[in-house]
């Protein structure tokens, strides 16, 4: 995706003009591109100056899930609503079932916890049916924190397992390593010190091939807890 925006930054350089469609769907794309990047600050587009309404909906998804993961879900919810009824009137499904992910998530962070449980369980279930398989990973991931936040580890291990099952089947390293990066805590909670010690090896050898630098400061901080 990095590759394909810096060739269509260098044919604007080049004079090559872009249609409004085609520039909706280049800040749409800069911006998931940026979030994505590690040591890279998004900047939030301008929702007014998105004219294509598939585009503004998406970037207003992609801007919703960055408002709950910083804290202020509030400002999510209204655009959420909005986007699920855009795209289930336009029968975007694919489209949908993310606006829905991320409407689980804010259900989450605003205490509506069983709310968003059966929310996440329903989306698994469409996601595995209709063969979106990374998704279906990483709502298997959110609903092991979900389980986590609720102090019950054994639930949260059996959903990190099943992410860990789909990621391999389809060889999708970034949610592996996310899943077993989880597992550490539920290990830790029943003494599996051996497997904790393999998840840690296993990420920072990861996160170092990714030059992912805060992960790793983050997974070395682990090491003491394990290592006493």
């Amino acid at each position: 995706l990095g590759h394909c925006l810096d060739r269509m930054d260098k044919r604007c350089r080049n004079g090559e003009t872009m249609s409004e469609r085609l520039q909706d769907e280049y800040r749409y794309l800069r911006f998931v591109n940026d979030e994505m990047t590690p040591g890279r600050k998004a900047v939030e587009p301008r929702l007014e100056n998105i004219n294509a309404p598939l585009f503004r909906h998406r970037i207003a998804v992609q801007l919703s899930d960055r408002y709950i993961y910083m804290g202020n879900p509030a400002k999510a919810g209204p655009l959420l609503t909005a986007a699920i009824d855009f795209f289930n009137s336009r029968g975007l499904d694919g489209d949908q079932l993310r606006a829905l992910t991320t409407k689980a998530k804010f259900l989450r962070e605003t205490g509506h916890i069983d709310e968003a449980r059966l929310l996440y369980q329903s989306l698994f279930i469409k996601c595995k049916a209709r063969g979106h398989s990374v998704q279906a990973g990483n709502i298997a991931v959110d609903l092991g924190n979900l389980y986590m936040g609720r102090d019950l580890y054994k639930t949260a291990e059996s959903w990190y397992l099943k992410a860990v099952t789909i990621f391999e089947a389809v060889d999708y390293r970034n949610g592996l390593f996310l899943a077993e990066s989880n597992l550490v805590e539920t290990r830790k909670t029943r003494g599996d010190w051996d497997a904790v010690k393999q998840s840690l090896e296993n990420s920072l050898k990861y996160y170092k091939q990714h030059q992912n630098v805060p992960a790793m400061g983050m997974k070395r901080l682990n090491w003491p807890n394990w290592n006493f």
